[in-house]
């Protein structure tokens, strides 16, 4: 299942990373707890990503009035889609038969999967919140390959359109639309114009530079198919005898499921669900067990009050992979 598919068709050393301390910049008025208003810092010319501007909410963005477009299916994605979820249903119906490796191999795989979209696609790519030497970029790009949710330079332009218009048309899982919409139900209808055209308008420069990014892109199609398809299930078959009906359904399937669910959970469960310690002026909210499946990303108040910092949460004892 290719993962263009998955979404509208767009428009057509060792592991090392560096953080930086933040000089103060000008201070955007976030309400706490109690209702006072305390400045935090925000990004702006002396930030430590100064060639980033396009993550940074924008509020004098309003949506136009009047209904919305109707809702175009595609019922290519909506038929895939729900292929892909009735193989995972069956592939838990067969865990309690599987090899106990099968099951390890398939955590390790989420796992892996995870930190590609979160430590690579999101935190680097998208807001460029730390750097990374060569060999921590392959491996992520690699990783997220893996997870199979459109390739990392798609992935990080439409992330940067969630936060610079979150809660609008112009966002591309708008919560206001609902839970299922927010979910999956983005994925299985034509995106709404205001995405198309504010998507359009961001310099996107740093991730056409980066070799990597194009690499990944040209070659997207086989790479996915055989980084999130075919080595998952082969694996397990050739290497301790797994069955290949348990392979496929579970350690493909039923993994990428789960790596695709609890990735959509950011933009649901923890846009409509929890407490806002940080701004309750935005509704992303902290919540604790969409970061227990989304391996950190739950903290989400934290996350669009401070998309610059490379860590999803103020508190190091939390999931902050």
């Amino acid at each position: 299942m290719p993962a263009h598919l998955l979404q509208e068709e767009m428009s057509s050393s060792y592991t090392t990373t560096t953080t930086t301390t933040i000089t103060e910049p000008p201070a955007r008025i976030v309400q706490n707890g109690e209702g006072n208003s305390e400045k935090h810092l925000l990004h702006a010319e002396e930030d430590i990503r100064p060639e980033m501007k396009d993550d940074i909410y924008d509020p004098s963005y309003k949506d136009k009035e009047g209904p919305r477009p109707k809702l175009e299916y595609v019922w290519r994605n909506i038929i895939l889609m729900s292929l892909l979820h009735l193989g995972a249903l069956y592939g838990i119906v067969l865990i309690p038969t599987c090899k106990v490796y099968t099951w390890l191999w398939g955590f390790f795989y989420y796992i892996i999967s995870a930190l590609g979209i979160t430590a690579g696609a999101h935190r680097l790519w998208s807001h460029r919140s730390y750097k990374a030497r060569l060999p921590l970029r392959v491996f992520l790009i690699i990783a997220n390959t893996m997870a199979f949710q459109n390739d990392a330079y798609e992935w990080a332009r439409d992330h940067r359109v969630h936060h610079k218009f979150s809660e609008t048309d112009a966002d591309p899982h708008n919560a206001r639309r609902g839970f299922f919409f927010s979910h999956v139900g983005w994925l299985l209808v034509r995106k709404h114009p205001a995405v198309k055209e504010k998507g359009g308008l961001l310099d996107l420069s740093d991730l056409k530079a980066e070799k990597l990014l194009m690499f990944q892109r040209r070659h997207y199609k086989p790479a996915v198919l055989l980084m999130c398809f075919v080595l998952p299930t082969l694996v397990p078959w050739y290497f301790w005898g797994e069955t290949f009906q348990h392979s496929l359904y579970v350690a493909t399937f039923l993994r990428y499921a789960i790596v695709l669910n609890a990735t959509w959970l950011v933009n649901s469960a923890a846009h409509l669900y929890g407490y806002r310690p940080y701004d309750k002026n935005i509704n992303p909210r902290e919540n604790i067990l969409v970061s227990l499946g989304a391996v950190g990303e739950g903290f989400h108040n934290y996350h669009h009050s401070f998309p610059y910092d490379y860590s999803t949460s103020e508190y190091r004892w939390h999931i902050n992979s």
